[in-house]
């Protein structure tokens, strides 16, 4: 899948077979947006990370239209991520 955002610098996405949920570092990126009580999570390198809040990013491919759905925001994550286990979850 090829993935294209030319609305917005900083809001590119690397597609990881290794995490289970999809992370945004970007509050602004989020349709709906809600917050949730600060909860951390380890990411693959041993390191506690915090989850603030949570919601839904459309996510334009080369050919379609992808609605994130349960996106963690993360703002210190460091990359934004797509989860595979996640994208096929949700039928694609």
């Amino acid at each position: 899948m090829s993935l294209s955002d030319k609305h917005r610098e900083g809001t590119n996405r690397i597609i990881n077979s290794g995490v289970s949920r999809h992370l945004s570092a970007r509050r602004d990126v989020f349709e709906d947006y809600i917050k949730i009580i600060t909860t951390a999570i380890t990411i693959g390198n041993g390191k506690e990370i915090t989850v603030v809040g949570q919601g839904n990013i459309s996510l334009q491919t080369t050919l379609v239209t992808v609605q994130l759905v349960g996106v963690l925001h993360v703002p210190d994550v460091g990359s934004n991520l797509v989860s595979v286990a996640s994208i096929f979850d949700q039928g694609f």
